[in-house]
């Protein structure tokens, strides 16, 4: 099998959720050797952030001298892009290999790769990984692991068809991913702080929120400081200082692993977070950033300044229109398109008074002068891969 035909079949594998649940996915992963039990994790979920701390940790951990295997999602390009130890990739060939070994028609895409994750951290010999949640945590795949440390960025309002209608009904599911006795940190505010305070009681998991670790001492550039030391990001986004602080003090709260504040300034200059607040070209200006919900879009309303052009496009499920309201300010004129998804949300002349371009590369063309796109992790992807 080689990886065309093993990423055809994985996304072909999806079974019924009534018959094929996250029990009997963690039964068929015990019997498999339950690969997972042999790397130590740090565990991230949240509505927003968590694929940013998840870069942040893994930078950190590696300029302090550990191997280091990231697991994040979604891919931009290539499915590989989800799977990354020490800076590098995993092949296509080894993904193909691994695939045939775990082969089975009932996981989903997203089970199987956590599984080949964890093989191929097993194969390179890591330290540690970072895992990144895909949705949720208490029934997502990824909570077959057994973490240092658990960290919860924030709770809010998306993937509601999936996870509850309420903040408190998400955050009951984001910490699922508390394990009994392993310290737990977080970012979320009421109402979901209360519900991950009683989970992590529970749990006897002793919770704490960053309390300063990082300090912002300069607005443009933007310049941090940890415990004396100052330091650029080489990633941009005002944000940046709630994930950055929430990535340190899990890495302090996780046993047998130590930093220092050269660990953090130096591995954050080499921050690549990609469709993140990504700049791309100088004249003019492009900006790349994959925020995908109302929250996301207002904390990157925080941290730009005003554009000639948004190419905005997401998924039918989101608060479009409020998440236009947001972006409003910040541009003189949008182009809306669809991104390659059969669930992306297709804007009719009847419902806005933008511009619309149903292909994202053409309505890149389209777009004057500074421009950013947004809205969509699928459709700074699609737009990515084309430049």
């Amino acid at each position: 099998m080689d990886y065309s035909e093993a990423v055809s079949e994985m996304r072909e594998d999806i079974s019924d959720p009534d018959e094929f649940g996250f029990e009997e996915y963690r039964e068929q992963v015990r019997e498999l050797g339950d690969p997972q039990k042999q790397v130590p994790v740090i565990h991230v979920a949240g509505t927003n952030g968590k694929g940013s701390v998840c870069n942040i940790l893994y930078q950190i951990l590696r300029e302090a001298g550990y191997s280091v295997g990231l697991f994040t999602g979604p891919h931009l390009g290539e499915l590989v892009e989800r799977i990354e130890v020490d800076g590098e990739l995993i092949e296509k060939e080894e993904i193909a290999d691994l695939y045939s070994e775990i082969r089975n028609e009932d996981f989903s895409m997203f089970e199987s790769l956590v599984i080949i994750a964890f093989k191929h951290y097993i194969n390179q010999d890591v330290d540690i990984a970072v895992i990144e949640t895909g949705c949720g945590g208490k029934r997502d795949a990824t909570n077959i692991v057994e973490p240092e440390v658990s960290a919860i960025t924030n709770v809010g309002l998306d993937h509601s068809h999936i996870l509850g209608g309420t903040i408190p009904e998400i955050a009951e599911e984001k910490a699922g991913i508390i394990k009994e006795g392993k310290p737990s940190v977080t970012q979320a505010e009421e109402p979901a702080l209360s519900v991950i305070e009683e989970k992590a009681l529970r749990k006897k998991s002793e919770l704490s929120k960053p309390d300063g670790n990082v300090e912002k001492v300069n607005e443009r550039p933007l310049e941090f400081s940890y415990k004396g030391k100052r330091f650029r990001p080489s990633v941009q986004g005002d944000y940046q200082e709630k994930n950055i602080d929430l990535a340190v003090e899990a890495v302090k709260r996780a046993e047998n692993f130590e930093i220092s504040a050269k660990d953090v300034s130096e591995g954050l200059e080499e921050l690549e977070v990609p469709g993140r607040m990504e700049v791309i070209g100088k004249d003019p200006e492009l900006v790349l950033d994959g925020a995908h919900n109302l929250e996301g879009i207002e904390a990157l309303s925080d941290s730009i300044k005003k554009f000639d052009t948004v190419v905005f496009g997401c998924m039918e499920k989101k608060p479009y229109m409020e998440m236009l309201k947001v972006l409003k300010p910040y541009a003189d004129s949008f182009v809306l398109t669809v991104p390659d998804k059969s669930y992306a949300w297709r804007p009719s002349e009847e419902e806005v008074d933008f511009r619309l371009v149903d292909d994202p590369v053409e309505a890149l063309e389209v777009a004057e002068g500074r421009t950013l796109v947004t809205g969509s992790l699928h459709l700074v992807g699609e737009i990515r891969g084309k430049l």
